[in-house]
Formats: C-alpha cells, sequence, structure tokens
C-alpha cells in the first residue's frame, strides 16, 4: 500500500492532522506508557446550572447527582460520559490510544504503527486501507486529526476541547447524534475546537 502524507489543515489545531498513541484504557481502567498518569476517564456532565445538567441527563450523557458549576469542573470530576481529563504533560503518542477507544466504533480499529518523537511528534497510522504519517504538535492537534480522519462515521464521537482545569485539558468525547443540538443549545459554544465540531455538523 502506499503511504500519504496529510498536511491537514490546521484550521481548528493549530497543526497537521494528528492523533496519538500512549496510554491505555483497559475496559474501564488505564494503563500507563513509561510510568505517565494523569489521564482519567470522566463519568458524568454538568454545565453552569441544574437545568443543563437535566437537560443532559435526559440524553444519557451524565452520571451521578449535584448541580456542577461549570463543564470543564464536570468533566474533570468524571461527570461526563466520554469525558477524559488529561494530563498538560502528556504528548499524543500516548493519548491516541485512550482517545481511540473513548470515540468508539471504527476508532476503535485504528493502529499506530511507528512514532517519531521530536517537534513536531510524527506518527505513522494506519485505519482500514488508510495510511498517513501525522505530524503532531500537541494534544489538540491530535483531536482535531481524529475528527478529520473520522468525520464521515456516524458511529465516532466527535473530540470537543473543552479547555483546561486543575492543569489538565479537559476533552468530551460527544456522540455525533447528539452533537448539533448540543452546539445549538450552549453546552459546546466555548469549545476551543468548536469551529471543527460545526463542521462535523455541516455548518462550515
Amino acid at each position: 500500500m502506499a503511504w500519504h502524507h496529510h498536511a491537514r489543515s490546521p484550521r481548528d489545531a493549530g497543526a497537521h492532522r494528528s492523533p496519538t498513541p500512549g496510554l491505555l484504557l483497559l475496559g474501564e481502567g488505564l494503563a500507563s506508557k513509561g510510568g505517565l498518569t494523569g489521564l482519567r476517564r470522566s463519568g458524568t456532565f454538568g454545565l453552569g446550572g441544574v437545568c443543563v445538567l437535566k437537560r443532559l441527563s435526559t440524553l444519557g450523557l451524565v452520571s451521578g447527582r449535584g448541580a456542577v458549576k461549570s463543564l470543564l469542573k464536570a468533566c474533570h470530576a468524571g461527570r461526563l460520559k466520554g469525558g477524559l481529563s488529561v494530563s498538560l504533560r502528556a504528548t499524543p503518542d500516548e493519548l491516541v490510544g485512550p482517545l481511540a477507544m473513548a470515540l468508539g466504533g471504527a476508532a476503535r480499529r485504528l493502529k499506530v504503527l511507528d512514532v517519531r518523537t521530536g517537534a513536531p511528534m510524527v506518527l505513522e497510522v494506519e485505519w482500514g486501507q488508510i495510511h498517513e504519517k501525522w505530524e503532531l504538535e500537541g494534544l489538540e492537534a491530535l483531536a482535531h486529526n481524529l475528527n478529520d480522519l473520522f468525520a464521515s462515521e456516524a458511529d465516532v464521537a466527535a473530540v470537543a476541547v473543552l479547555g483546561e482545569w486543575d492543569d489538565m485539558l479537559q476533552l468530551w468525547c460527544v456522540p455525533k447524534a447528539v452533537l448539533a443540538r448540543l452546539l445549538d443549545e450552549g453546552p459546546l459554544a466555548e469549545a476551543r475546537n468548536r469551529p471543527m465540531l460545526q463542521r462535523l455538523v455541516g455548518r462550515a
């Protein structure tokens, strides 16, 4: 098979198309590579109000009880289903495995064939018949590339980059079936990669 080097548009991530391997999710747990810790699955969701929390609960996106003052806090506390709270020291190769697992569906078949450290980090990836080399400046670039790669896969969630909380990057894997609704109703209004999320629902 031929290798394709894709220099994807840095519109949302500030880098080329980017996924990374590393910390691996084993069921509900994690196994870290190289002793790095700090990646945590999030389980429930809350925004700045009981109404939003209840609305998200009806969509099956949160668990637990009690209001949370911000979406970032909810993700960090593990209350968002599909949420990840990631150490800012983590690298793309460490995150790609757990993130692909959290995205679900066809994303779980993504393979990382090689990693070249440096700035930027280069990952050689394979998904089905697609072989690519990704140049990644950081974790948000990885989220961008994964969203781009799986844009047409309905069973793969979208990665929303919520921002930082308590020195951790908060990521939320949102089912595409509810992505447009969350964009319209406000929970994702301040997502760092909102333009990419808009593209995924055909609003570019």
